[in-house]
């Protein structure tokens, strides 16, 4: 029971630095995933011998995450900054989302609190690939304010040519 939680938290530790570097980097999701979850399995094939089920997706989970981390973190920390260049990308949509906060009402009770806005926008990268990203209140009143249609961003060659992008909040 312990080793299954203990491995829960390490699956979202490594999948949420996954989510950092896909952030920042252009590329498909499934290509990392599918190359990480293939290294899992052949490494699998020698280890799986007396082990459950069990044992073996969650170790080809956390390999497949650990693979993807490695490549991200490769790509990212050994990327050519002298290469960098700016490219204008169009703003597709300006928008905000209602959330709210929670409340404590007593120890066992949380209620609804008050509602807050999250600001984005959506950009058209230049190879056709639409961008979330979350914007401060400031530069959402600016960019509606003056209805920004295009941006810069700058967009660096990673180590293994998976381009990284700076929006440069």
């Amino acid at each position: 029971m312990v080793a299954l939680i203990a491995s829960v938290v390490a699956a979202m530790v490594i999948y949420g630095v996954a989510a950092w570097f896909f952030g920042m980097t252009l590329v498909e999701v499934w290509k990392v995933l599918a190359c990480g979850a293939s290294v899992a399995l052949l490494t699998l094939i020698p280890l799986r011998r007396g082990r459950g089920a069990v044992w073996c997706v969650v170790y080809i989970i956390l390999v497949a995450g650990l693979m993807a981390d490695l490549a991200l973190g490769v790509n990212y920390y050994l990327r050519n900054e002298q290469d960098s260049s700016e490219v204008v990308c169009e703003v597709v949509g300006l928008y905000s989302e209602k959330r709210t906060r929670t409340r404590r009402i007593n120890r066992r009770i949380v209620g609804r609190g008050e509602p807050y806005s999250v600001y984005y926008m959506d950009v058209r990268m230049p190879d056709g690939s639409v961008r979330k990203r979350q914007l401060t209140l400031s530069r959402y009143n600016y960019m509606s304010r003056k209805r920004v249609s295009k941006i810069k961003v700058c967009v660096t060659p990673g180590f293994l040519n998976w381009p990284l992008v700076d929006f440069g909040q």
